[in-house]
């Protein structure tokens, strides 16, 4: 049961007042993606609904802004999707474990992923070695 993940581009919890999060639902992984320049969508609700889901109990979800970026998507937004589609929801690859998807991802792609859940700049450089990257995306990907 349950869901793989929840994508949301340029989004936000219309109503957070009246959103409840079902008990199934808090380990429901999360990304908000959100352009820095949105009109339609301020970017102060993309950072209220993530603030909301948090305090509803949500245990992983994952903001990521994109400067610059208004209304619309952008590659790297989709690209930044994609890799955590595969990490955290597993997409396409739900036979695997975790250890044996993040040894499949290249060092461009684990540099990636450890930007994209919000890892310490410094700790990513200190990384020399394929398998740091790898045990640091992994440490990354618990909740």
């Amino acid at each position: 049961g349950g869901y793989g993940g929840v994508v949301s581009m340029s989004g936000c919890i219309v109503r957070p007042d009246e959103f409840r999060l079902s008990p199934e639902a808090v380990d429901t992984p999360v990304i908000q993606c959100h352009g820095t320049s949105d009109p339609v969508i301020l970017p102060k609700y993309a950072q209220e609904t993530v603030d909301h889901l948090r305090e509803s109990g949500a245990k992983d979800v994952t903001l990521v802004w994109y400067p610059g970026m208004e209304h619309s998507a952008r590659e790297t937004e989709i690209d930044d999707i994609a890799l955590w589609l595969k990490l955290k929801a597993k997409l396409g690859c739900k036979e695997k474990t975790d250890t044996e998807v993040v040894s499949g991802l290249s060092v461009k792609q684990l540099k990636h992923a450890l930007r994209l859940f919000n890892v310490d700049p410094t700790k990513i450089a200190n990384c020399v070695e394929k398998s740091e990257l790898c045990e640091a995306v992994l440490d990354a990907m618990k909740v």
